[in-house]
């Protein structure tokens, strides 16, 4: 449960280019012990191509990958 309210809180955020606040609420997350998956990195991932930050996008791809998951296609 607590997973699918931090995705929606990224994605919200992601979604009006407010970043920062987005991977606040992304580091916050892991922080209190709640694994981010799939959809949580889809959602800051999307933000970043969206929004210009292709490398920081790149990065959590790569992110993602180290710990087993496979991108959203």
């Amino acid at each position: 449960m607590h997973i699918h309210i931090f995705s929606v809180l990224i994605k919200a955020y992601a979604n009006c280019g407010m970043l920062d606040r987005a991977t606040i609420i992304f580091n916050e997350m892991r922080e209190q012990g709640v694994k981010p998956d799939v959809v949580s990195y889809y959602c800051l991932i999307q933000g970043f191509c969206i929004h210009g930050g292709l490398l920081k996008a790149k990065e959590l791809v790569l992110e993602m990958m180290k710990k087993g998951m496979r991108p959203k296609s």
